[in-house]
């Protein structure tokens, strides 16, 4: 019947749909969360996706900011599923992923974002790493594609880069302390990447909901102001498609200078939050640097293009260029030092759990 196709899966990874009553410690293991707002150029590929994985869920929460295209009634219309949960309410992305997640009852919730579609797979892999660790969000990297389907270049998002960086192409588990050095290196991108290739851990994510007054960068303030009691694990396998499309939603119109000034005073809450952990992290001198390279930037630009003739231009632009690659070269030489001590505190932290381990075995 409807669980026939995906049983070999679930009880390879310790999941029992069948023969137990009890469905709060058995059943309960997978919650979809899909938001929507005026998506049916999207939707259509997105549910047949969607059907190729569903049965892996005991409950799917449909999350629709009241769309006038059609988008609910195809839903409803094509999305077969014996649990499925309909909320409908104003606009609001993260609202609306807040809302939904607050619906679910699941041991892990997955955000299923209009257009991001995720390999059957790829999503039990994601669930089996979640069974086999205690980490929060297990996170991996996707693909990318254009509206039609046809393949977008990289966007070079956090999580590939940690990979090959930290887990050196291979799994990387990064405790609470490494998740606010990651949080504050990589901001204003999300470490999380997208939230439609990760997988959340049900309780912790119900009870720490998305931050909404930063546009579209709701994923990249989540993690900073919950890196203190985040844990993470990154794989390094790829089953998920991001979609670079145009944004719906009326809140992501905000301006971009607020959200990165909001996101640069998440980064200050950040580091004092690390305490003495890394004693020569300078935020302000940071910020500093940042804006002076940002105002050179303007200022080279309007040389290039102002008025004055020519040898006069090239020699203002040639020395605002060079104090320009001599302050983006002061801010790669910070971050390059916070990489090391990222590495550093990885370290410490295996080597502490090994002497646990070896303690524990011991014992």
């Amino acid at each position: 019947m409807y669980l026939s196709k995906c049983l070999p899966e679930l009880v390879n990874i310790g999941i029992n749909y069948m023969g137990n009553a009890d469905t709060n410690k058995t059943g309960r293991v997978l919650s979809v969360v899909i938001p929507t707002y005026n998506c049916h150029k999207l939707i259509e590929r997105h549910i047949a996706s969607v059907m190729e994985w569903g049965d892996l869920a005991f409950e799917i929460v449909i999350v629709d900011s009241q769309s006038t295209d059609g988008t609910l009634e195809y839903i409803k219309t094509n999305l077969k599923h014996p649990n499925i949960k309909v909320i409908t309410r104003d606009r609001g992305l993260y609202e609306s992923w807040n809302e939904g997640i607050a619906a679910t009852s699941g041991d892990w919730v997955y955000i299923s974002t209009a257009g991001d579609t995720i390999e059957r797979t790829h999503l039990v892999h994601l669930m089996e790493l979640g069974r086999e660790s205690s980490v929060d969000v297990v996170i991996s990297s996707p693909t990318f594609i254009n509206e039609n389907g046809s393949p977008h270049s990289d966007l070079g998002w956090p999580p590939s880069k940690i990979v090959k960086s930290y887990g050196r192409g291979s799994f990387f588990e990064a405790d609470t302390t490494v998740v606010m050095m990651l949080s504050y290196l990589y901001c204003p991108q999300a470490v999380l990447g997208s939230s439609a290739s990760n997988l959340y851990r049900g309780q912790h994510i119900r009870k720490r909901p998305f931050p909404v007054n930063f546009g579209g960068a709701g994923d990249t303030a989540w993690i900073m102001r919950n890196a203190n009691e985040t844990s993470l694990l990154f794989t390094p396998h790829i089953g998920s498609k991001f979609c670079v499309h145009d944004k719906n939603h009326t809140d992501l119109k905000v301006d971009r200078g607020f959200i990165l000034q909001s996101l640069l005073e998440e980064k200050a809450v950040l580091i004092k939050k690390l305490g003495l952990a890394l004693p020569n992290l300078d935020y302000l001198a940071e910020l500093s640097l940042f804006n002076e390279a940002n105002s050179l930037h303007r200022k080279k630009r309007a040389a290039w293009h102002g008025n004055q003739r020519f040898p006069m231009k090239f020699f203002v632009f040639f020395l605002l260029l060079v104090k320009y690659i001599f302050y983006r070269s002061l801010l790669a030489r910070k971050h390059q030092q916070f990489k090391n001590s990222i590495i550093l505190a990885n370290s410490i932290s295996r080597q502490l759990a090994n002497s646990i381990s070896r303690h524990t075995r011991a014992s």
